[in-house]
């Protein structure tokens, strides 16, 4: 005998209301973001320098060896982290806008070198490496943007300090090359893993490799961009058992 219940009513499973699709959100606006991106970063900017000008302060206050020195010197490492990361996003955003314009003037390679090494002295310090700069004589000045060539060192040297092994090298050399200056900076670190030679130049790309150490994956992309800006180029190669090297060619000054 079938029984049917009182104002109870089945459905066959494809006869079922279906819920209504949820429309997709819109696409975000490539320049809003890009201009909101560059805008939190400049703003980033004065905070930055008074915590670290600060800390500065403090810290020639404090004992040496006392854990508010060391406490204050972590600040002040830290500010400058984040300072660079805030620098490469505006660089990204003026790249990505066509912006990043090239004010060419003679620039001493050798000078702009021994500037930025000594600026990560503190750096080296903490991880225990030594720079160790092989500067050919007579380096003939290259025809560039100085501050973009600044950029260009410091990632170089940041990213051979970050990815080095503690108590290894870090080595800067720069050589006349044919039609300017060959520049390259040396790690001994675990190097990068076959294959990603290319992608490591890629913007936002990490290597599997080097996942464990922080970074915005901006710093090798922004050395290539501003590389062929000047007309040169950026490469990697691996070094032994481990580490990695990486050239950049710039042109010479026009005579």
């Amino acid at each position: 005998m079938q029984v049917v219940r009182e104002n109870q009513v089945y459905y066959h499973p494809a006869a079922r209301p279906r819920p209504a699709p949820v429309p997709a959100a819109p696409a975000p606006d490539a320049a809003l973001t890009a201009a909101l991106v560059a805008g939190v970063a400049h703003e980033f900017r004065a905070p930055l320098a008074s915590i670290k000008a600060y800390a500065e302060i403090l810290r020639d206050e404090a004992a040496p060896g006392s854990p508010s020195a060391a406490f204050l010197a972590t600040i002040e490492r830290e500010a400058d982290y984040l300072a660079g990361l805030v620098d490469n996003l505006l660089n990204l955003e003026r790249l990505a806008a066509g912006r990043l314009a090239l004010d060419a003037v003679p620039v001493d390679v050798a000078a702009l070198v021994t500037a930025a090494v000594a600026a990560y002295a503190p750096q080296f310090a903490e991880r225990d490496l030594t720079p160790v700069l092989a500067l050919a004589e007579a380096l003939p000045p290259v025809h560039g943007d100085r501050d973009l060539l600044a950029v260009l060192v410091r990632n170089l040297i940041a990213n051979a300090i970050k990815y080095n092994r503690p108590g290894g090298r870090v080595t800067v050399a720069a050589r006349p090359a044919p039609g300017g200056v060959a520049l390259s900076v040396t790690d001994e670190g675990s190097g990068v893993p076959p294959g990603e030679e290319e992608r490591i130049f890629e913007k936002f790309y990490r290597a599997a490799a080097r996942d464990a150490a922080r970074g915005s994956g901006l710093g090798l992309y922004l050395v290539r961009e501003i590389a062929a800006l000047h007309g040169g180029t950026a490469t990697l190669e691996r070094t032994g058992p481990g580490g990695s090297r990486f050239t950049v060619t710039l042109e010479g000054l026009r005579t």
